[in-house]
């Protein structure tokens, strides 16, 4: 008997199935969904250029001062209305993928889906969120569940994951938008543990940056701190340790460089 895929095991798990796709991407994405095995409704994304920020902050969406770029903006818009859209219907979960998804490398299918399979069979029924791909992690929060499942806390990226209706209902409750993107709200939600979040280890899919690069036009913010206008004191006590800890490290740094070429 054959081992299924990766995108059959995503069509028999997942009741619903999304790709946030620019109208520039949907070729791309339509061969790389081909690529995959893997039936998805290509779901148009928010452009930057349909943004009514004055409307947006009525609505309560972005806060009064914030600060996030037209990019980040659409792009949380964009799950935002599949969310909304998901939880419309009868389906108990959402598989979400972005439009920079790489396509499958040769040779690594078989490993994929068994990867994939172990972590979604160990996946607990109390899952908000379930990372297919993910970046910019911390893993000392993360704790194994299994040999390719792990509970995490400080997961990043938004390009491949499987939300339930709770999860869905929990984010629709995200505070107004001020100075973080979608994937970092997230994060901040996973950390003071309001959504229960899973991830495959290692991932399966991965973002193609070579080929499609990101259109958010992010700051250069420094765990969402520097470069914002926020109050360092609303920030949690671990992400203030990592603030002022990396610029301590660069600053020893730095020093020991310039007495070692002043030394004679």
């Amino acid at each position: 008997m054959e081992r299924e895929t990766v995108g059959e095991i995503c069509l028999r798990r997942a009741d619903l199935r999304y790709v946030v796709c620019l109208a520039s991407r949907q070729g791309y994405m339509a061969s790389v969904l081909a690529q995959w095995n893997l039936e998805a409704r290509i779901f148009p994304a928010v452009g930057k250029a349909d943004l009514n920020l004055e409307a947006l902050r009525r609505e309560g969406f972005i806060s009064e001062d914030c600060d996030c770029t037209p990019g980040e903006i659409a792009c949380f818009r964009s799950h935002w209305k599949i969310w909304n859209e998901f939880l419309a219907s009868t389906a108990e979960n959402c598989l979400i993928l972005e439009d920079d998804l790489c396509p499958p490398s040769d040779g690594e299918s078989g490993v994929l889906a068994f990867r994939l399979q172990s972590a979604w069979t160990r996946l607990p029924p109390d899952y908000d969120l379930f990372y297919l791909g993910r970046g910019n992690d911390n893993r000392c929060l993360a704790r194994r569940l299994g040999a390719h499942l792990v509970s995490t806390r400080h997961s990043g990226c938004t390009h491949a994951y499987l939300i339930s209706r709770s999860g869905a209902e929990k984010l629709l409750c995200l505070p107004p938008m001020r100075n973080l993107a979608v994937d970092q709200m997230i994060q901040r939600s996973c950390r003071i543990r309001a959504i229960n979040a899973y991830a495959v280890t290692p991932p399966v899919f991965f973002q193609n940056r070579a080929e499609q690069s990101s259109t958010l036009g992010r700051k250069n913010r420094f765990w969402g701190i520097a470069g914002s206008n926020r109050p360092l004191s609303e920030y949690t006590a671990y992400s203030r340790i990592l603030y002022y800890g990396a610029y301590l490290i660069a600053f020893i740094a730095m020093a020991s460089l310039v007495a070692i070429l002043l030394l004679p």
